[in-house]
Protein backbone atom coordinates (compact mmCIF):
# COMPACT_ATOMS: atom_id res chain seq x y z
CA UNK A 1 0.00 0.00 0.00
CA UNK A 2 2.44 1.78 1.03
CA UNK A 3 4.61 1.27 -2.11
CA UNK A 4 2.24 2.20 -4.27
CA UNK A 5 1.67 5.93 -2.87
CA UNK A 6 5.10 6.25 -3.53
CA UNK A 7 5.07 4.79 -6.69
CA UNK A 8 1.92 7.13 -7.82
CA UNK A 9 3.70 10.06 -5.52
CA UNK A 10 6.53 10.04 -8.15
CA UNK A 11 4.83 9.38 -11.32
CA UNK A 12 2.77 12.38 -10.43
CA UNK A 13 5.60 14.57 -9.78
CA UNK A 14 7.39 13.63 -12.82
CA UNK A 15 4.64 14.37 -15.10
CA UNK A 16 4.46 17.69 -13.51
CA UNK A 17 8.16 18.47 -14.20
CA UNK A 18 7.78 17.13 -17.67
CA UNK A 19 4.62 19.51 -18.38
CA UNK A 20 6.89 22.58 -16.65
CA UNK A 21 9.86 21.63 -19.08
CA UNK A 22 7.45 21.04 -22.17
CA UNK A 23 5.72 24.83 -21.30
CA UNK A 24 9.33 26.57 -21.03
CA UNK A 25 10.12 24.87 -24.82
CA UNK A 26 6.93 26.16 -26.27
CA UNK A 27 7.25 29.36 -24.46
CA UNK A 28 10.82 29.80 -26.15
CA UNK A 29 9.47 28.72 -29.37
CA UNK A 30 6.37 30.56 -29.52
CA UNK A 31 8.52 33.99 -28.68
CA UNK A 32 11.26 32.95 -31.55
CA UNK A 33 8.91 32.18 -34.37
CA UNK A 34 5.95 34.79 -33.41
CA UNK A 35 7.55 38.70 -33.54
CA UNK A 36 9.21 40.33 -36.50
CA UNK A 37 12.12 39.30 -37.72
CA UNK A 38 14.53 41.75 -38.03
CA UNK A 39 18.32 42.26 -38.61
CA UNK A 40 20.79 44.18 -36.62
CA UNK A 41 24.62 45.16 -37.57
CA UNK A 42 26.72 44.06 -35.33
CA UNK A 43 31.07 43.24 -34.89
CA UNK A 44 32.17 40.50 -32.57
CA UNK A 45 34.51 39.86 -30.25
CA UNK A 46 36.19 36.73 -28.47
CA UNK A 47 33.76 33.51 -28.42
CA UNK A 48 35.27 31.41 -25.71
CA UNK A 49 34.48 31.74 -21.67
CA UNK A 50 36.34 29.43 -19.29
CA UNK A 51 32.99 29.22 -16.73
CA UNK A 52 29.95 29.67 -19.39
CA UNK A 53 31.60 28.05 -22.46
CA UNK A 54 31.29 29.38 -25.63
CA UNK A 55 29.76 32.55 -27.14
CA UNK A 56 30.52 35.29 -28.97
CA UNK A 57 30.05 39.17 -27.10
CA UNK A 58 27.70 40.98 -29.79
CA UNK A 59 28.57 44.44 -29.93
CA UNK A 60 25.23 45.99 -31.93
CA UNK A 61 25.90 49.30 -33.77
CA UNK A 62 22.69 50.32 -33.49
CA UNK A 63 23.79 50.99 -29.75
CA UNK A 64 25.27 54.17 -30.68
CA UNK A 65 22.40 56.35 -31.65
CA UNK A 66 22.41 59.62 -32.36
CA UNK A 67 20.74 62.34 -29.50
CA UNK A 68 18.07 63.88 -32.19
CA UNK A 69 16.58 60.66 -32.55
CA UNK A 70 15.79 60.82 -28.24
CA UNK A 71 12.76 61.36 -26.97
CA UNK A 72 12.03 64.86 -25.23
CA UNK A 73 13.67 65.79 -21.98
CA UNK A 74 9.96 65.63 -19.64
CA UNK A 75 9.11 61.71 -21.17
CA UNK A 76 12.40 60.64 -19.08
CA UNK A 77 12.39 58.94 -15.99
CA UNK A 78 15.18 57.01 -14.00
CA UNK A 79 14.37 53.12 -14.64
CA UNK A 80 11.71 53.54 -17.29
CA UNK A 81 12.39 52.14 -19.84
CA UNK A 82 13.30 53.94 -23.44
CA UNK A 83 11.65 52.52 -26.87
CA UNK A 84 14.11 52.07 -29.76
CA UNK A 85 12.06 52.06 -32.98
CA UNK A 86 13.35 49.94 -35.15
CA UNK A 87 13.24 50.90 -39.33
CA UNK A 88 14.78 49.12 -42.70
CA UNK A 89 17.76 50.94 -43.56
CA UNK A 90 18.52 51.35 -46.89
CA UNK A 91 21.20 47.83 -46.46
CA UNK A 92 19.99 44.59 -45.17
CA UNK A 93 20.10 45.98 -41.76
CA UNK A 94 17.40 47.83 -39.68
CA UNK A 95 18.19 50.88 -37.81
CA UNK A 96 16.64 52.70 -34.97
CA UNK A 97 14.11 55.78 -36.64
CA UNK A 98 13.71 57.09 -32.27
CA UNK A 99 13.77 56.97 -29.26
CA UNK A 100 10.85 56.75 -26.93
CA UNK A 101 9.03 56.06 -23.92
CA UNK A 102 5.79 55.28 -25.04
CA UNK A 103 4.91 52.11 -27.46
CA UNK A 104 4.25 52.77 -31.54
CA UNK A 105 0.76 52.12 -32.35
CA UNK A 106 2.61 49.88 -35.20
CA UNK A 107 5.99 48.89 -36.28
CA UNK A 108 8.67 46.86 -34.08
CA UNK A 109 10.34 48.49 -31.43
CA UNK A 110 13.30 47.01 -28.95
CA UNK A 111 12.96 47.68 -24.97
CA UNK A 112 16.37 49.45 -23.82
CA UNK A 113 17.60 51.31 -21.47
CA UNK A 114 20.47 53.99 -20.49
CA UNK A 115 22.27 54.74 -17.13
CA UNK A 116 23.03 58.48 -18.31
CA UNK A 117 19.63 59.82 -19.87
CA UNK A 118 20.40 63.38 -17.98
CA UNK A 119 23.56 63.89 -19.26
CA UNK A 120 22.96 62.17 -22.88
CA UNK A 121 20.23 64.84 -23.63
CA UNK A 122 22.02 67.65 -22.11
CA UNK A 123 24.46 70.62 -23.87
CA UNK A 124 27.11 68.77 -21.66
CA UNK A 125 27.03 65.98 -24.39
CA UNK A 126 29.34 67.01 -27.13
CA UNK A 127 29.14 63.82 -29.14
CA UNK A 128 25.86 64.23 -29.86
CA UNK A 129 25.27 60.56 -29.33
CA UNK A 130 23.62 58.71 -27.09
CA UNK A 131 24.88 54.71 -25.90
CA UNK A 132 22.03 52.36 -25.33
CA UNK A 133 21.40 48.83 -23.74
CA UNK A 134 20.08 46.31 -25.96
CA UNK A 135 18.80 43.03 -24.17
CA UNK A 136 21.15 40.70 -25.68
CA UNK A 137 24.84 41.23 -25.44
CA UNK A 138 25.67 37.54 -26.04
CA UNK A 139 25.31 34.82 -28.70
CA UNK A 140 25.99 31.23 -27.45
CA UNK A 141 26.92 28.65 -29.81
CA UNK A 142 28.55 25.13 -29.93
CA UNK A 143 32.28 25.75 -29.79
CA UNK A 144 33.13 24.73 -33.78
CA UNK A 145 30.07 26.98 -34.66
CA UNK A 146 31.76 29.85 -32.47
CA UNK A 147 35.54 29.42 -33.81
CA UNK A 148 34.00 29.65 -37.31
CA UNK A 149 31.96 33.17 -36.29
CA UNK A 150 34.99 34.76 -35.10
CA UNK A 151 37.03 33.65 -38.48
CA UNK A 152 33.88 35.09 -40.68
CA UNK A 153 33.31 38.46 -38.53
CA UNK A 154 36.45 39.84 -39.99
CA UNK A 155 35.70 39.34 -43.97
CA UNK A 156 31.96 40.34 -44.18
CA UNK A 157 29.25 42.55 -42.31
CA UNK A 158 27.94 40.29 -39.95
CA UNK A 159 24.62 40.63 -38.36
CA UNK A 160 21.80 39.01 -35.94
CA UNK A 161 18.75 38.24 -36.68
CA UNK A 162 16.23 38.94 -34.11
CA UNK A 163 12.61 38.11 -33.48
CA UNK A 164 11.14 41.34 -32.58
CA UNK A 165 8.03 40.44 -30.00
CA UNK A 166 5.11 42.90 -30.17
CA UNK A 167 5.76 43.09 -25.93
CA UNK A 168 9.35 44.91 -27.45
CA UNK A 169 11.65 41.81 -26.09
CA UNK A 170 13.96 40.43 -28.65
CA UNK A 171 14.99 37.04 -29.32
CA UNK A 172 18.07 36.01 -30.80
CA UNK A 173 17.08 33.87 -33.94
CA UNK A 174 20.27 33.58 -35.92
CA UNK A 175 23.56 35.00 -37.21
CA UNK A 176 24.08 36.46 -40.85
CA UNK A 177 26.67 37.80 -42.96
CA UNK A 178 26.22 40.28 -45.44
CA UNK A 179 22.37 39.57 -44.71
CA UNK A 180 22.46 36.06 -45.73
CA UNK A 181 21.50 33.66 -42.98
CA UNK A 182 24.56 31.83 -41.49
CA UNK A 183 23.60 30.28 -38.51
CA UNK A 184 19.92 29.90 -37.32
CA UNK A 185 18.96 28.99 -33.55
CA UNK A 186 17.58 26.07 -32.85
CA UNK A 187 15.24 25.20 -30.19
CA UNK A 188 17.01 22.72 -28.51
Amino acid sequence: MIAKRLLLGLVIVAALQSAALAWMIRGHWVELNSGTEVVLESTMIDPRDFFRGHYVTLRLNIQQVQRDKFAPKDELEPGKPILAILQKGEGAYWEIAALTTTAPKSGPFLKSSTKYTDYMISDKNKNKTVRISLPFTRYYAPKKRAQELEKLRDANKMGIVVSVLPDGRGKIKGISMDGKPVYDESLF
